[in-house]
């Protein structure tokens, strides 16, 4: 999260953790790779702005902050 939050993308391997589901719907954010592909070669610059975008609607404090306050409420009950 924190290198979206600087605008730069981020680099992974499908079928770890939940970056599947995200790298799909933000392709020029989040990179995919298969183990043993070359990243190098694959990786184009992207802008800045999405990877910030991503980060703020996906991340942000106040997201996390509701998100742990609902857990928490089903916790409790």
């Amino acid at each position: 999260a924190e290198s979206l939050a600087c605008g730069l993308p981020v680099v992974g391997f499908r079928g770890v953790g939940d970056l599947d589901e995200l790298a799909a719907a933000h392709p020029d954010s989040i990179k995919l790779f298969e183990p043993g592909e070359s990243i190098f070669q694959a990786l184009a610059p992207t802008g800045r702005e999405a990877p910030r975008r991503l980060a703020e609607s996906h991340f942000s404090l106040e997201l996390g902050v509701r998100r742990y306050d609902s857990l928490y409420a089903c916790l409790i009950r």
